[in-house]
């Protein structure tokens, strides 16, 4: 009978673990670490012929609408996540309309402009990692749901037990909290913004104006709302940084969960179309801490 009781209350606790939103047992710092790796495509969401009602279009070769999401588990790998927001050639409008009168016309007639973007703002991303560009193999442009620090010391080819042997010493037991050893990231990119589009009354578009500052309507707008918007359309999109195979970052995920995050690797891989190449960045990470939410059970 003791036994079965023992039994039973292990049943409990593991129920009680999963009913507070821990995903397994190790909460707190983590003393055994668990090296996980991915590879991240760089975000294509390009159409060579876009899709409409009744055909699907023609998708770029390299297309990818996907970002990377880092795990809640210290024994998972993490999830490749799928932005269908900007599936089948689609827009994600990343700020509220800005009404304008266009005094071209008499009497004059109130439009909207609206900013839109394929890739979405680091504060909006469906994962925790974006790859925006790569350059193989020397550099890739991220872009991260939160703010990530850089470790001083780089080390190119690492394996998986010098990566342990890393973060032993620059997250070190038991807190495994960080040394401190960090430097200021000074390759940080505005992106160039996004795409603004302009609608009349009915909802209707009426004109765009791109990256390239070439609008195909023109507007004389008496708008200081207008002005702003065209001014500070870079400022939705916040900012993505440059990283070099060798680095290590300090990231906490969206999930709450802090992570050593290596660069190992920059490169590019035929797709099978057309002879195409697909670019990306190959990760390898440790959970350093158990979910935050799960440290004072």
């Amino acid at each position: 009978m003791r036994h079965h009781i023992h039994r039973a209350s292990l049943v409990a606790i593991a129920i009680l673990l999963a009913s507070c939103g821990c995903p397994d047992i190790t909460t707190g710092p983590v003393d055994d670490l668990k090296v996980h790796s991915d590879d991240i495509y760089e975000f294509v969401p390009d159409y060579l012929v876009a899709p409409t009602d009744s055909t699907a279009g023609i998708k770029d070769d390299r297309w990818s609408i996907t970002t990377f999401q880092f795990p809640s588990a210290v024994n998972s790998g993490g999830e490749s996540v799928t932005d269908t927001r900007v599936s089948d050639a689609r827009d994600l409008e990343i700020r509220p309309g800005t009404p304008f009168d266009d005094l071209t016309a008499k009497p004059s007639v109130t439009y909207t402009a609206r900013l839109f973007t394929r890739k979405p703002p680091n504060g909006t991303l469906s994962g925790d990692v974006m790859v925006v560009s790569v350059d193989p193999p020397n550099s890739a442009r991220l872009r991260l749901f939160n703010n990530a620090q850089l470790w001083r010391t780089r080390q190119p080819g690492m394996s998986v037990q010098d990566f342990v042997d890393y973060i032993d010493v620059n997250a070190p037991r038991p807190s495994r909290k960080p040394n401190g050893d960090f430097i200021p990231l000074s390759d940080t990119i505005v992106p160039s913004g996004g795409v603004i589009k302009y609608f009349d009354a009915n909802d209707v578009q009426v004109g765009i104006e791109g990256d390239n500052g070439a609008a195909d309507k023109a507007f004389k707008a008496d708008s200081r709302n207008l002005d702003q918007l065209l001014r500070n359309r870079t400022q939705a999109l916040e900012h993505d940084i440059i990283v070099k195979p060798g680095e290590v970052y300090y990231y906490v995920a969206r999930n709450g969960v802090p992570f050593a995050v290596y660069i190992w690797d920059i490169s590019d891989r035929p797709t099978g179309q057309h002879g195409a190449r697909q670019n990306y960045v190959a990760i390898r990470f440790a959970a350093l801490r158990g979910p935050e939410a799960c440290d004072a059970q």
